[in-house]
Parts: C-alpha cells; sequence; structure tokens
C-alpha cells in the first residue's frame, strides 16, 4: 500500500510506503488520527499547514458490498476540529484496486493558480493546469474533463463554491455514470481542497486489485 502526497506549494510529488504507524487503517481512521498526529492544532485551516487526506476505506475495491467509499478530512474551516466527511462514487474503489492507502495534500498553490491532480493506470501522477476550467460547476467540470482524459475515470471536484473558499463547500464525486452527484458534504472540506489550489482529481478506474482476498468464498457469504 502506498501514499501519493502532493505538496501544492512547490509542485512536487511522491509516492511513498504507507509508514508503520498507519498500516492497517483506512478511511476515516486514517484521516482524523493523520490530522491529529500532523497538523498543528492553531492552524488556519485555509493555510498552508492544514493537510487534505483523500483515504478509500480499508476495504475499498473488494467485492464486499458497500465497502468502497473515500473518506477526506482535514481540520474543518467550519468547526476548527478535526474532521472527515466521506462519499460514494467510483473513485474509492478506483484507489483501493491500485492499492492507494491516502492521497495527502499538503501547502497551498501560488495564489491563482488551480490544478488537477491526475492518477493514471498504471499510478504515474502528474499536476496539470486548471486554469481552462476555473470557475466552473462540477457537471460541466466532469463532463469536459472526461472528456480530455477519457470516460475510464473518476474524477473528485469543486465547483466555485470550493474556489471562493465558502466554509460549507462540499466535494463532488463522479458515479459509474460520469455524474458528480455523490457529494462529501460536511465540515467545508471543499473550501480546502479551494485553498490549496486543487480544483479535481482525476483517477484512471480499470486498475484490477493488487492482492487478492484470503478467503473469497469467506467474502461471500459473511
Amino acid at each position: 500500500m502506498i501514499f501519493i502526497k502532493v505538496n501544492m506549494t512547490d509542485g512536487t510529488l511522491a509516492i511513498e510506503d504507507v509508514p508503520a504507524e498507519y498500516k492497517g487503517l483506512g478511511g476515516r481512521g486514517l484521516t482524523s488520527i493523520m490530522i491529529n498526529t500532523e497538523v498543528p492544532p492553531e492552524c488556519d485551516p485555509l493555510g498552508p499547514e492544514n493537510m487534505l487526506i483523500f483515504a478509500p476505506g480499508f476495504l475499498s475495491g473488494t467485492p464486499l458490498v458497500n465497502t468502497s467509499r473515500i473518506s477526506i478530512g482535514a481540520k474543518s474551516p467550519l468547526t476548527g476540529g478535526i474532521k472527515e466527511s466521506n462519499a460514494g462514487g467510483t473513485v474509492g474503489a478506483a484507489l483501493g484496486r491500485m492499492g492507494v492507502a491516502a492521497i495527502v495534500v499538503e501547502g497551498l498553490a501560488p495564489e491563482g493558480e488551480t490544478s488537477i491532480l491526475r492518477i493514471g493506470l498504471n499510478k504515474e501522477v502528474s499536476l496539470d493546469s486548471a486554469g481552462a476550467y476555473k470557475g466552473m460547476r462540477t457537471y460541466d467540470l466532469v463532463e469536459k474533463l472526461l472528456e480530455a482524459y477519457g470516460g475510464k475515470n473518476g474524477v473528485m471536484c469543486i465547483g466555485p463554491a470550493g474556489e471562493f473558499r465558502l466554509a460549507s463547500a462540499s466535494i463532488q464525486t463522479s458515479d459509474t455514470d460520469g455524474r458528480p452527484c455523490r457529494a462529501a458534504g460536511r465540515g467545508g472540506m471543499g473550501a480546502v481542497m479551494g485553498a490549496k489550489g486543487l480544483k479535481a482529481i482525476v483517477v484512471d478506474t480499470r486498475a484490477k486489485a493488487e492482492e487478492e482476498l484470503a478467503d473469497p468464498e469467506a467474502s461471500r457469504h459473511p
């Protein structure tokens, strides 16, 4: 399992093994423990010291039902505390099949810059300019992104509310029909994403699971 680490301040990307202290965690447990451990409690939720963490559930990407959600965690601009909001859609399962335990977004992009994080089929990662999509609402945005990157992708994104850093802004996730109708709507996670200068995350959904279930038959008959 790996972390994909994104520093928005200098645009650097890294793929790292999951640190020992976070192994065996996923979803809400992982995001909340990381925020508690690594984010200064007095920091500005919309400042560079806050982290924005996207973590699929520990069983995401497996055939087990109701497991493939994505948890999004940060210090909340609404409450000032540790917050997790989660959503369904295709991205959680896609990251789980790739063996991605979390996407960890740090720092802030230079003022006025906005980017798309692209995660390809073989876990190749890039930050692409989102200047052409600035101000776009989520349904139009996802339609354009799927045209640009291909239909076999899932998208997490923000609309104008997130870009304007409104404290109640959500992060929207696309479903199997390519509609960004699954919302991580609690805690203002969209405002944190907008503050960091991240407009969208585009994830290839074609990956096969990297690890087999130890007992596939038992998983079908819990």
